[in-house]
């Protein structure tokens, strides 16, 4: 029997194998699997209709050709089925086609040489990231006459992605300057990128009253120059502070303002790249920081200052640390002394400390990961380099009758 004299009920589920992997994501090149495509017309549509029609295509990256995706002949008559699009190549869509029934796109640039650029119809929308969105085509994509004067809503979108877009948000007004709002009624993640004018996407979008999560990527300079920009509100912010430009005062007190408007949020996550503001710990206290992540070398000293100043901490990354600075851990008893460490933290349970490139930073990890295990009665959990295993094991034996807590603590070691 001749592959093409099966029916399509034996045909669908043989092709879902040979282009689909295991994520549901279609093979990277597409083109790696037209060979079996060429066998018949018949077998071909068939093939298309399982692609475009059924689950999702992605198009990567594979041994470097960096072509753009096409859509035109058959996959352009699919087109307008795709649900799921992800490319890491330029995707050029001619006049005409439009992706009615896309609910995931990934993009990270597009490429076209007419004026009208790519459309997607947002109604079917639940995940929207983009990367690198040129200007001129910007909010008018998801617009049906391209007109961004009027409102566009995206009344499915549950995602929206723009943390590594450079350009989608500062466009976006037609030639009389007007814009229309962007409507997100139920939008639960929200990333944007205030390095890349964030701040224009805020004010024009319409959101719920609150999301699950916001995730912010920024540099303190840029908190200064957006701080009349109101944030969403969310359940759960984490904020991603870059170095940015010199440091100045007031951007330490910007840093505050952006913190301070989190405080109903049930979880606030900050990742710090900025090393000053590390040098003035204060600018952090009273925070509602519940969790931190410390990226740029830092001494004992800033840390445990962090940990005093921080009263709802819950989860704390070192990943660099130096040395002692100003802080020792004279703190610590003596073996055989029966005298209890005094807490610096109520709320501190997981704590991971990574040495850095000194030479006394391994010892200085021993020093600080054992007196946080005596100082913070709510740590559950301590990951730390290898070579602080013995101290730290010495010590939980050691001290077991006066901690009966640090027998149910969890331990790693890297």
């Amino acid at each position: 029997m001749h592959l093409c004299d099966l029916p399509d009920d034996v045909l669908r589920p043989a092709l879902q194998l040979a282009c689909f992997t295991e994520k549901g994501d279609a093979h990277a090149p597409l083109k790696d699997n037209l060979p079996l495509l060429a066998v018949c017309r018949r077998l071909r549509a068939l093939a298309l209709a399982v692609v475009y029609s059924t689950a999702s295509i992605q198009f990567g990256d594979n041994g470097g050709d960096s072509t753009a995706v096409q859509f035109q002949g058959n996959v352009r008559h699919y087109a307008g089925q795709l649900r799921v699009l992800r490319s890491d190549f330029p995707v050029i869509v001619p006049p005409g086609v439009a992706l009615r029934k896309l609910e995931s796109v990934y993009i990270p640039r597009t490429s076209n040489g007419d004026d009208q650029g790519l459309r997607v119809d947002p109604a079917e929308l639940r995940v929207l990231r983009l990367n690198a969105w040129p200007e001129n085509h910007s909010w008018a994509a998801f617009s049906a006459d391209g007109d961004e004067s009027q409102d566009i809503w995206f009344p499915r979108v549950q995602v929206l992605d723009l943390i590594r877009n450079k350009s989608v948000m500062a466009s976006g007004s037609n030639k009389s300057g007007h814009a229309g709002r962007l409507h997100f009624p139920e939008l639960k993640v929200l990333a944007v990128n205030f390095l890349y004018d964030a701040p224009t996407l805020l004010e024009r979008g319409v959101f719920p009253a609150r999301m699950d999560r916001l995730f912010i990527e920024t540099a303190a300079s840029t908190l200064l120059d957006t701080s009349s920009v109101p944030l969403p509100s969310a359940r759960c912010i984490h904020i991603t502070l870059k170095q940015g430009r010199d440091w100045s005062p007031g951007m330490a007190a910007a840093v505050q303002r952006t913190l301070n408007a989190a405080r109903d949020c049930d979880e606030v996550g900050l990742t710090v790249y900025c090393g000053s503001l590390l040098l003035q710990p204060e600018t952090l206290a009273s925070a509602p920081l519940t969790r931190l992540s410390v990226m740029v070398r830092v001494h004992a000293d800033i840390v445990v200052a962090l940990i005093q100043g921080l009263p709802r901490l819950s989860s704390l990354m070192i990943r660099r640390l130096m040395g002692c600075g100003a802080w020792s851990d004279t703190s610590i008893p003596e073996p055989g002394a029966d005298r209890l460490v005094e807490p610096v933290s109520s709320t501190l349970e997981a704590v991971q400390i990574w040495a850095g490139s000194n030479i006394q930073a391994p010892e200085t990890v021993t020093m600080l990961a054992r007196y946080l295990l005596l100082a913070t009665p709510s740590l559950s959990y301590l990951s730390t380099i290898e070579a602080a295993r013995q101290p730290i094991e010495g010590l939980v034996k050691e001290r077991a009758h006066q901690y009966p807590r640090l027998a149910k603590t969890r331990f790693s070691y890297i």
